[in-house]
């Protein structure tokens, strides 16, 4: 298995994948969004590939607003990681969080944060098994005016 980064070659892999990972994403629009990554210096993918198959991604992103439990900016940040569902529970997601800590020290960030779900309990024990602890819990409220 490998980690690379994403390029014109693998593009539309990615793009399929976070699909799969966002089913109310259109590929069109993602597709679009990754070749607006492809030019950022604050953005960056990295997918797995094993047995010629891409088979996961990181999406990480440089955010210079505050980061809940940092203590300096810029923060690199996972906006989305996925494994495709036959390849969970082998290690992948581990070496894409590797990678991106590599990424983000490249830079010279010093922390990695994440969110997800309060209730997705599978992520909440894969981030607090490589190394992130729970800087708070949040319930985000919206009341439509009239």
């Amino acid at each position: 298995m490998e980690i690379v980064p994403f390029d014109h070659s693998n593009i539309d892999q990615l793009t399929k994948m976070i699909v799969e990972l966002w089913p109310e994403c259109k590929l069109d629009q993602e597709y679009a969004n990754c070749v607006k990554a492809m030019e950022s210096e604050r953005e960056c993918y990295f997918l797995a590939r094993a047995h010629g198959q891409y088979i996961a991604f990181i999406y990480l992103n440089l955010r210079f607003d505050y980061v809940e439990g940092a203590s300096s900016s810029p923060v690199g940040y996972i906006e989305g990681i996925y494994v495709k569902p036959a390849f969970r529970k082998q290690g992948v997601a581990k070496m894409l969080i590797e990678r991106a800590e590599k990424w983000c020290r490249e830079r010279g960030t010093s922390f990695l944060g994440s969110d997800t779900e309060t209730d997705n309990l599978d992520s909440v024990a894969f981030h607090l098994q490589v190394g992130f602890k729970v800087t708070n819990r949040l319930v985000t409220f919206i009341k439509k005016l009239t």
